[in-house]
């Protein structure tokens, strides 16, 4: 299993005002979409946090995020 999958699937998640805010600001500064910096998050995050019943594969040979 691939931190990416060929075909990115769309989740729906509820944050705090200011975990919103804060999104909103760094996706600003960094020129790239809200979406794409939580996405970029998320995948840094499984990536650097594997499962203990397993590990969670290297993105080498993918394209990764970065800005848009």
């Amino acid at each position: 299993m691939d931190v990416r999958t060929p075909h990115p699937v769309r989740i729906t998640i509820t944050v705090s005002q200011s975990v919103y805010d804060y999104l909103g600001q760094r996706s600003h500064q960094e020129g790239r979409s809200l979406s794409n910096l939580a996405a970029f998050i998320l995948e840094n995050t499984v990536e650097e946090a594997p499962l203990t019943s397993g590990q969670v594969p290297s993105r080498q040979g993918d394209t990764p995020l970065g800005r848009p």
